[in-house]
């Protein structure tokens, strides 16, 4: 059984729609929708698990269902959050696809990586189950690109977090009341990214677009941590403060790196989109608020027009 049958099993039980979980758990109609059709599974210590439990038992409270108290739902929910056996399948189609299309070995992989051969060999056949294989992927992905040339472009919506000194993330994380566990987590992630970037910038260079808020505009939509690539599932917010300071960590970052580029946009099209593209190799498109999404795109067609991609000038909400 996987996670999203325990769950829907759950949902027919106590006769709730996604809207009605939505309301009761505080997660999002989506992410319920996705954990529903097995696309996202959360993290068996996660707070979305959490939520979910609680949402659940207060509606079978509510109709007085019994034996379905939070702390066994809890229980239930967290005995398949691991990932499910289907997303093994996944991971060992995308591995594979990944390693073709990138003309990449095992063995080579394997040094790029610091990973023993023979356990990408095993993923690579099913064989070996990970916890988080969509972040496995994508960071393989992104380390064996690092060391290839070509200029990398980027139109941001957050800031990159590769740019900001580790105290300014600790205290975000901690105004969010991060867990300790996810602090760890979120700042190997950091690491990751700054270990890719400086790799990136040895060879060639980086041009990033910017967003630049006005106080008003801020609070009107206020930024979020760039954690699309790490697939963390809560949006993590900066104060108007924090931004800023982050924004002269980031001009200092230029400064530093002679291949290293910024340019500010002031009309950004996107609040929650970000675009990066490695000139001639792939551009990829992201959603920065949970859940992450990302679409990465190889026609040298469609890649060729994101190369060449004009943001518009908007005003109002229509480009939110």
């Amino acid at each position: 059984m996987e996670f999203k049958d325990v769950l829907n099993r759950y949902m027919e039980r106590t006769g709730c729609s996604a809207r009605d979980l939505a309301e009761r758990s505080g997660l999002s109609t989506a992410t319920i929708s996705r954990y529903r059709s097995g696309d996202r599974v959360p993290e068996a210590d996660s707070r979305q698990l959490e939520n979910l439990a609680k949402g659940i038992a207060a509606i079978a409270a509510e109709k007085k269902i019994r034996e379905m108290e939070e702390e066994a739902v809890r229980q239930a929910l967290s005995e398949q959050a691991q990932g499910p056996g289907i997303e093994i399948e996944k991971l060992r189609l995308n591995f594979d696809t990944l390693l073709k299309t990138l003309s990449v070995s095992v063995s080579d992989l394997a040094r790029f990586l610091s990973y023993d051969p023979s356990y990408l060999s095993r993923i690579r056949k099913g064989q070996r189950k990970l916890s988080d294989p969509q972040k496995f992927t994508a960071d393989a992905f992104l380390k064996l690109d690092a060391k290839t040339e070509g200029t990398r472009r980027s139109i941001l919506s957050s800031l990159p977090l590769y740019t900001a000194d580790d105290e300014l993330v600790f205290q975000v994380l901690r105004d969010n009341r991060v867990s300790e566990k996810n602090q760890i987590r979120i700042m190997e992630h950091i690491a990751f990214q700054r270990e890719l970037t400086e790799e990136i910038l040895s060879h060639d260079s980086i041009f990033e677009a910017y967003p630049n808020f006005s106080k008003d505009e801020f609070a009107q939509y206020p930024m979020t941590l760039s954690l699309a690539g790490a697939f963390y599932e809560e949006d993590i917010v900066y104060t108007y403060e924090q931004y800023r300071e982050h924004l002269e960590m980031m001009k200092r970052f230029s400064q530093m790196h002679k291949n290293y580029h910024i340019e500010e946009n002031k009309s950004p099209a996107f609040r929650h989109i970000q675009i990066l593209i490695h000139e001639g190799s792939w551009a990829i498109v992201s959603k920065e608020k949970t859940p992450a999404i990302h679409f990465v795109i190889r026609h040298p067609k469609m890649r060729e027009a994101m190369e060449n991609i004009t943001m518009p000038i908007v005003e109002g909400e229509e480009y939110k």
